[in-house]
This record gives C-alpha cells, structure tokens and sequence, in this order.
C-alpha cells in the first residue's frame, strides 16, 4: 500500500524549479497547443527556470517571445528524433535549481504544481513524481490575461475532461542529478517513460503518485507528425528500439507509486459526507414552540468533529410532528450513527417538504443560494451518477476551497436529533432524484461522498470498508459499488 502525504493547498511555495521539454514544431493546432502550455508554466509561482531543446519551426521565436532559455543543439537519431540522454545530460549542466522536471509540451500547469512539489521537498530527499494526466479537447488559445483562466480551464475539466490512464506519465519531477545518465531514448516514443518508472523503483527511490493534488491538462491532439499515428508513437520501431536499450521488461505505471499525494483533510471537515435521500420528510422550524430552547437565531452549519454526532446529547430537540416517513428517516440516521467509522457527517435532502409544516419561509429553509457549493471536485465531476462512496478530490488541484460561510441553512429537526449535526436540504424546483443528489453533493464537506435513501440502512462496517478500499487503491478506484441486501421491514 502506498504512503500516504497530505498537501495544504494554502501553503505558497517559495521552491525554485527547472522545468525542460522538447516541443514540436509550432505549426497549426500543435503549435497553439504547445503555446498554451508552455505559457502556462511561465505562470507558475515562484516562476520557474524553463529550458526548450531542438531546433524545430518556431521553438526559438517562443522562447523568445516567452522569455524563456533555448538550447538547439541536441542529438537525434537517423529517423530525426531528439535523443533523451544528450537533452538530460544537458539540463544537468545548465539547470539553476536542484528540482527539475521533464514535461511533454501540450501539458498546461495550475499553481497546484508547485504547491505539491514544495511540500514533498518537505519530506522526502530523492524522490520521482509522476501523476495522471486530465485530458481535454481545446482548439484556441487560452486567454491568459484574463484573472479567472485557471478556474475557468478547471471548470472545463470538471465538465468534459476525462481522466488519463496509469501508462500515460507526462511529466516527471526528481532532485537533480538522481538519473545521471539515461539511455539513447527517442522523445515522444514508448517505453523510454517506463524505464524512469522502473528504475527508480530499482533503485528504491520513493514514487510519488500527485494525481490527487495536481491537475495536468493534456490538450487531446492528432498524431499527424508521424506516418503510422499514434501506434507508431508506442509501437513503431523506434519504440521497440526504446524498449530494447533500455531493457524494458515490467510495467512501470502510475499506479507503481509507493507514495500517494492526497489533500489535505481539514479536521473541521469530515471525511465523509452521508446524503440520505428523502421522499416526504416533515421538519418542525430552528426554534420548536413546544420547546422550552434558547433563541438561536439563523446559523451557519459546522459539520460534526470527529466522533460523529457527538453534540446530539447536549440538545436532544424533539420534533412534534412523526409519521411514517420520519420514522424510515430515523432509522437511516440511527444505521449511520451506529457505525464503527465515526469521521462523517449527515445531510437530509428532502424531496416533497409539506408547505408550512415546521419550515420557515414557505419551506424553502434556505436563506441564501449563496456560493456554497464546493470550488473542486477535480477527479468525479458532480454531474456524473453512481452509487456508494465517490472520492471528490482525485485528481484534483489540491485545494478543498470549502466555503463555509457560503450555504447558510434555516434548520429543521428531526424527530429526537441534533440539528447541528444533521443538515436538512430543499430543492428550489427540480425534485427529481437526480437534483437532489446535486443539491446534497452542494452542501458536502467531506471527502467522500455516499448516497443513502431514507428507506434504507447501513451495516455497521460499511463506511469503515469503503473509507479503506479507497486508501487501499488510491491510485486506481474512482467510484465504490456495493451491493444491496433486501429486508422486509415492519410498516410504521
């Protein structure tokens, strides 16, 4: 199992880096698409030292029009191609900090980069980071004077970007000097990029998986530069000339990590986030006239510490209106209270709120739309469905961004529980299921998130096993199914 290291994505990285590429020729669509990536690591903070190698159409003119270093000079073989070992001999030589990154140049960058590399510099000495790629279709040049790219771009991402397999490794950060030498390796062929995966396993240097924490933007393009396309990229000769100088025999993908980047787990948040879907559920208002409570007023909502609902005995309220839907209700929550796994919290999402019966304002029990909904879902973007636990930070640009202060809640209770500990949601108009997943996935705060319907139960392990299956296959499980198991209830 992969070590775990988690990155605060408030830190600001003060660590210099060098980061190097051999582009392509900047002809047409690959030559807009290198433009936005390479531009995009000029942005990074602190800037970076950037090296291009080769001589290719317009490499000099960007680099110039960039600011950035140009070396033409490098070795090829007879078919043309940039060798590896004379580009990683040099930028030994010439680089001006001590961490350096090889990158493919379609690759743009967000600060999350250098948020991650500053904080594993922290901790481990030698190291090689690799992560997965986040594919995307792009046609035009990014505007980058715009002060919202990065989030824009992210939201493309979240939208229609598909996430990279564990083979495909673009970018590789390591301490200067850790691969001395490499082989005669063709750039832009397979096999050289597993070779770096399997040497450094060899060597015992730890393998750093940053899918999690950092969000590469590969921009979709044709292989049009090479007669046989994309097959002969990882099949053609000078692949298999890759694989036999450098005696490539395993795998050597993403998911050999033995470190594994994750965000960092805000101890004001949970872990998990347990939406429970309800058809009728009847509340009583924030202050119950039956009830002799103190005058609490409006307040926003902080999810349970760790412990679960650890403040339902300081206020045990009492709602005065039960029925048979409450009590399906009650049984669901009383199944996730029950559970051996204690680091969650609780949303009810109601589907047919009776109008005027214990809500305030008409039932809408929302005060403001606000802007709470969470700014980074990076790896399950939240319009995809499934059922279980869905980890919402794979993948993704390392920062929770959890507005607290954004969604604040008028709240109900329900019968015999805290409402400071159990969350009560309405849907504005739309109460099909599939809305009030989203509205429940607005409001959570946690982690993971699994769907519950009010008219079903926990086993008391379930969150426990689905918390480990993720940390177990970090790097390869994005969405956990189980099974369910049918009980003839008693009818209330």
């Amino acid at each position: 199992m992969a070590q775990l290291l988690y990155i605060k994505p408030e830190i600001q990285p003060t660590l210099g880096i060098s980061i190097f590429t051999v582009p392509k020729p900047f002809i047409g669509m690959i030559g807009i698409i290198q433009h936005n990536a390479i531009t995009s690591w000029t942005l990074l903070k602190p800037k970076p030292e950037i090296i291009l190698f080769g001589d290719e159409i317009g490499t000099a003119s960007i680099a110039e029009e960039l600011g950035v270093n140009h070396v033409p000079d490098i070795e090829c073989n007879s078919y043309g191609t940039p060798l590896l070992d004379s580009v990683f001999a040099q930028v030994q030589e010439q680089a001006t900090y001590d961490i350096i990154t090889y990158i493919n140049a379609d690759i743009i960058l967000l600060k999350d980069f250098t948020q991650a590399i500053e904080q594993v510099c922290q901790q481990l000495n030698t190291f090689l980071i690799i992560g997965r790629r986040w594919n995307l279709d792009l046609s035009n040049p990014i505007e980058f004077q715009s002060p919202t790219w990065e989030d824009t771009l992210s939201q493309q991402v979240y939208q229609t970007g598909c996430l990279g397999a564990h083979d495909a490794k673009d970018y590789f950060i390591f301490p200067k000097y850790l691969f001395r030498s490499i082989p005669k390796f063709a750039v832009g062929r397979g096999y050289w990029d597993t070779w770096m995966v399997t040497t450094a396993a060899m060597r015992g240097y730890p393998i750093v998986d940053a899918s999690e924490v950092v969000m590469a933007v590969h921009q979709n393009h044709t292989y049009a530069h090479l007669m046989g396309g994309k097959n002969e990229a990882h099949m053609g000769k000078e692949a298999q000339q890759n694989k036999t100088i450098g005696n490539v025999q395993a795998q050597g993908t993403i998911a050999d990590s033995t470190w594994q980047l994750k965000p960092w787990h805000d101890q004001d948040s949970p872990r998990v986030s347990v939406i429970i879907i309800v058809q009728d559920l009847r509340i009583c208002p924030l202050n119950p006239p039956n009830l002799d409570l103190p005058n609490l007023g409006d307040f926003e909502i902080i999810p349970p510490r760790i412990g679960g609902l650890g403040g339902r005995n300081q206020l045990n309220r009492v709602s005065p209106v039960v029925n048979s839907t409450s009590a399906l209700v009650n049984r669901a929550l009383e199944s996730v209270v029950a559970q051996n796994y204690s680091d969650y919290e609780i949303i009810v999402v109601d589907r047919a709120v009776n109008q005027g019966v214990g809500s305030r304002e008409q039932g809408t029990g929302n005060r403001e739309q606000g802007t709470g909904s969470r700014q980074g879902s990076p790896l399950t973007p939240l319009n995809k469905g499934g059922t279980g636990s869905r980890n919402l930070n794979k993948g993704g640009t390392g920062s929770r961004n959890l507005n607290k202060g954004g969604i604040v809640i008028k709240e109900g209770y329900l019968a015999g529980w805290d409402g400071g500990c159990v969350r009560v949601a309405w849907p504005t108009a739309n109460r099909k299921w599939g809305a009030l997943c989203d509205r429940g996935l607005e409001m959570a705060q946690g982690e993971f998130v699994t769907f519950l319907d009010s008219d079903s139960v926990l086993l008391p392990d379930a969150l426990e096993k689905q918390v480990a299956a993720f940390d177990r296959e970090s790097s390869t499980l994005d969405l956990l199914l189980h099974v369910i198991r049918i009980i003839n209830y008693p009818r209330f």
